[in-house]
């Protein structure tokens, strides 16, 4: 399926209107190639146990096609 389009519309389900969405376009796009384990190490340098760190400079290790990729990330796991 991949690079795929597709024509779909949405309808929310409780909708008492009975409105349907305008048509859009699905595209499906390949998974990224992502291996099975990556160990990143980061030093904890002033004792406090806390250390920031900087994902993006990581993005090869993560994805073996990340130049081709776009990466997002977020600070809370939110809803699910």
């Amino acid at each position: 399926m991949n690079g795929y389009s597709y024509r779909v519309y949405l309808r929310k389900n409780g909708n008492t209107c009975g409105a349907y969405s305008a048509m859009a376009e699905l595209t499906v796009l390949p998974r990224p190639n992502v291996p099975a384990t990556v160990t990143l190490v980061q030093c904890e340098d002033d004792l406090d146990g806390l250390s920031d760190f900087n994902l993006t400079e990581k993005e090869n290790l993560i994805s073996a096609n990340a130049a081709n990729e776009t990466f997002t990330y977020f600070s809370t796991q939110g809803r699910r």
